[in-house]
């Protein structure tokens, strides 16, 4: 079976983890010198630019899975099914188009151009079988003809029957935008914070 494959900027990961020390520091020297009431104030400010890190850095993701693609940008997610998806490129970012509507992710920065019918030469990443989760990280032109090569295998009717039989699931929907509900709850709440600590 194929592993399903996350896809994340290792920048992103990298400067997420280097904001959040940072972050962890400043509330920790504020407890250490002005005390709770006033470390809970000042926290607010490293905590919110820790959170705009984390939705423009962190968050966003593309998933290549039995089901299909899922791109999870700051604000919207979506879920594309292989079946849908007519073609993939990487001209200024790594874009699905279906006959609905374009989507553009923002998890793989784009480096050159691509598209399916005129492929690069290039090597994919390689994908182990037999794990569950195998995480990457890709440029957009990379991830595209992931996208690609992952539709072609997985669309297979033998690879289809042995999902099946395995109880997988293997016909999806396309889902349009959703609201990232949990995350934009995450971002107004440090908003929130910062207004309450700079008023109070």
């Amino acid at each position: 079976m194929r592993p399903t494959i996350l896809v994340r900027s290792t920048l992103g990961r990298v400067g997420f983890f280097a904001v959040a020390a940072l972050a962890v520091g400043l509330i920790a020297q504020a407890l250490w010198t002005a005390g709770i009431a006033s470390a809970a104030r000042l926290a607010a400010y490293p905590v919110f630019v820790l959170v705009v890190v984390w939705l423009l850095w962190y968050y966003p993701r593309v998933q290549i899975s039995d089901t299909g693609v899922a791109i999870a940008n700051p604000l919207r997610s979506v879920a594309i099914p292989f079946d849908v998806i007519t073609e993939t490129s990487s001209r200024g970012a790594l874009r699905v188009r279906t006959e609905r509507q374009q989507y553009t992710a923002w998890a793989a920065p784009a480096r050159g151009g691509y598209r399916e019918s005129t492929r690069p030469p290039a090597a994919s990443p390689s994908i182990s079988e037999g794990t569950e989760l195998q995480t990457i990280s890709a440029d957009a032109a990379t991830t595209a003809r992931l996208i690609d090569e992952e539709k072609i295998i997985r669309t297979a009717s033998t690879y289809r029957r042995e999902v099946v039989s395995r109880g997988g699931v293997s016909v999806a929907e396309e889902t349009g935008w959703r609201w990232n509900t949990p995350a934009v709850a995450i971002f107004v709440a440090s908003i929130c914070w910062v207004v309450f600590s700079a008023t109070y």
